[in-house]
């Protein structure tokens, strides 16, 4: 009896098919076209893309060995997309820095940032290059450009390059205008962070024990 019953639902499902098909049949077959084509087609971007990864790279690395390395790579940096780009700045910036030329490295990272060059999760780390060569500078403004470098990072609770953030301002914040109130909550930011890297944080608590002394010296002196 239940061979029956199967032949019978075997019957209904092939009759289905088949009005299924007489009433549909050319948008299936403009359904499986496209299915294929857009299959075809994702394959051919993947390989492209990789491609274009590997003769990128290639040029990079050219680039590197050339004798005008910096100069080539930040030619390299505004031709590439974005992850290129990136570590091109990167290599530019410290091929200026392996010959001293503190300056140009900085107009590497600034102009880099200015015609967004950089991946969103390396941003920060390139504001804080940056940030860092303005210490080579004897400038009465550059305070307010190294802070200003670092207000898109410490806006941004989740970035990667935060603690390090707030490790350079504490620094800007005590050594340029002696604000030791601010440079302590740029520490304190660190010290009671649950993500930061506890290297950071010792180091930050040795920061806040120094500059709780000079706050004390400093009120002293007042």
């Amino acid at each position: 009896m239940s061979d029956i019953f199967r032949e019978v639902d075997e019957a209904l499902q092939q009759e289905r098919v088949e009005k299924l098909w007489k009433e549909h049949n050319t948008s299936i077959i403009l359904l499986v076209v496209t299915l294929l084509i857009a299959t075809a087609g994702f394959s051919a971007y993947t390989a492209w893309n990789n491609w274009r990864d590997q003769a990128e790279t290639s040029t990079l690395i050219m680039a590197m060995e050339q004798d005008n390395a910096a100069e080539a790579l930040q030619k390299l940096a505004g031709d590439s997309r974005k992850g290129q780009q990136t570590v091109a700045v990167l290599a530019a910036g410290g091929k200026h820095l392996e010959n001293g030329e503190f300056e140009e490295a900085l107009a590497v990272y600034e102009n880099a940032l200015n015609q967004g060059q950089v991946t969103k999760d390396f941003e920060g780390l390139i504001r804080i290059l940056a940030t860092r060569l303005y210490y080579t500078r004897e400038d009465e403004n550059s305070a307010d450009k190294m802070m200003a470098l670092l207000k898109p990072v410490l806006d941004s609770k989740n970035n990667p390059w935060l603690h390090h953030a707030h490790a350079e301002a504490a620094l800007i914040k005590a050594h340029y205008s002696q604000d030791y109130d601010a440079a302590l909550d740029h520490l304190e930011a660190i010290i009671t962070s649950d993500t930061a890297l506890p290297a950071l944080q010792e180091r930050a608590k040795a920061m806040k024990h120094v500059y709780v002394i000079q706050k004390s010296k400093t009120a002293q002196e007042g």
